[in-house]
């Protein structure tokens, strides 16, 4: 029984390494039919081809005929990747776009007509050949793609030209869409400045290259930045945004106003109440009914600080410091309440009428970073 277990593994373990070299075909047909090596690994195939071989001359030391057969394809299928990165990556597209291009110039007038009218077209313009590489493009197109002349285009693909993945792969999906279809497309790029890394957006329109015989042989594009606008949509809804927040902060805050209005007039009642009989309490429950009260005004007074911000806006008044004192310690009393810290505060009666001339908002966040850091 476990001789057959072993042989099973031994063929299944056979035909996993055929299949293994078969696996790399699906790459080689995709970088012949791309023809660029853009988004492929040169240092991971070569190492592939290494380990290959390495395995094979190990195949050959343990006389194992199925190691040597199936790492003997994977040499093979990984050295033609590795060959068809190496040429499509470094050799093509500058044979591409000293010869085919030229070729192609000469060969239908289409192209000498593009190139008279492209440095008077007030955006920028640029056509691909079939395979989706720059034939050639006005310098407004080499400036837009931070590129140095039109020879540091020409013959690229998109993918060649752009360093953001993405972006390359949205504008090569619209070429290839033009391709398929022989219809023009109307779409926004977004690519990326290489001087200050930020995004630049254009509306660009593509269509099909065709040649006299009325054949497709390229797309053409035209391409006009609308960065500018795009922006300044942006701040448009950011300040309507923002006018809504306000509009609503403003409503909030008349509420809260109008509800420190309406719990100030029974919490006075409470205080006289309290003074009136405070004869007839006991001592430990009136100091209760006196914290229960300043917890009352504390929890209002920070409700109104945190959503009233009219002292702040209004600048410098009048302002009873005693009074701003008072409010302020009954702010921090209900901060700190769950803490031992004892708030008390002792205004000289010369200096119950004191007023400044300051603004509000100001001095009591000034005072109160410094109870804060006091505490």
């Amino acid at each position: 029984m476990l001789n057959i277990i072993i042989d099973f593994i031994e063929i299944i373990f056979g035909v996993l390494l055929f299949i293994n070299a078969l696996l790399l075909i699906p790459q080689i047909v995709k970088l012949f039919k791309a023809k660029h090596a853009d988004d492929v690994s040169l240092i991971t195939f070569l190492g592939f081809v290494a380990v290959n071989i390495f395995t094979v001359f190990h195949g050959f030391i343990v006389h194992d005929i199925w190691l040597i057969l199936g790492y003997s394809l994977s040499v093979i299928t990984s050295s033609i990747t590795t060959y068809l990165i190496i040429r499509y990556r470094y050799f093509t597209h500058r044979r591409i776009s000293v010869n085919n291009v030229g070729k192609q110039d000469k060969k239908d007038p289409i192209f000498e007509y593009l190139e008279s009218i492209a440095e008077f077209i007030p955006a920028s313009f640029y056509w691909y050949d079939s395979d989706g590489r720059f034939m050639n493009l006005n310098n407004r197109t080499v400036k837009a793609v931070g590129a140095q002349c039109k020879e540091d285009v020409i013959g690229k693909t998109v993918h060649e030209l752009y360093q953001d993945k993405g972006v390359a792969d949205e504008i090569q999906q619209d070429i290839d869409e033009v391709m398929k279809t022989g219809k023009s497309s109307l779409v926004e790029d977004k690519i990326v400045d290489v001087t200050n890394r930020k995004f630049r957006y254009f509306s660009a329109t593509r269509g099909p290259l065709r040649n006299k015989e009325g054949e497709l042989i390229g797309v053409m594009g035209v391409s006009i930045e609308t960065t500018a606008e795009k922006e300044a949509e942006q701040l448009k809804i950011e300040a309507e945004t923002n006018k809504i927040n306000s509009i609503e902060q403003e409503k909030f805050r008349k509420i809260v106003g109008q509800m420190m209005h309406d719990i100030t007039s029974p919490i006075t009642s409470i205080n006289t109440i309290v003074d009136k009989l405070s004869r007839n309490i006991p001592e430990n429950d009136r100091v209760t009914l006196r914290h229960a009260i300043e917890r009352i005004e504390g929890i209002s007074q920070r409700l109104l600080n945190r959503y009233d911000n009219k002292d702040e806006s209004e600048g410098d008044k009048n302002l009873l410091v005693s009074l701003a004192l008072l409010q302020l310690m009954n702010e921090k009393r209900e901060e700190y309440r769950d803490t031992k810290i004892n708030f008390e505060i002792s205004i000289d009666d010369n200096a119950r009428c004191c007023f400044i001339r300051h603004n509000a908002g100001v001095f009591k966040r000034m005072i109160s970073n410094l109870v804060n850091n006091s505490v």
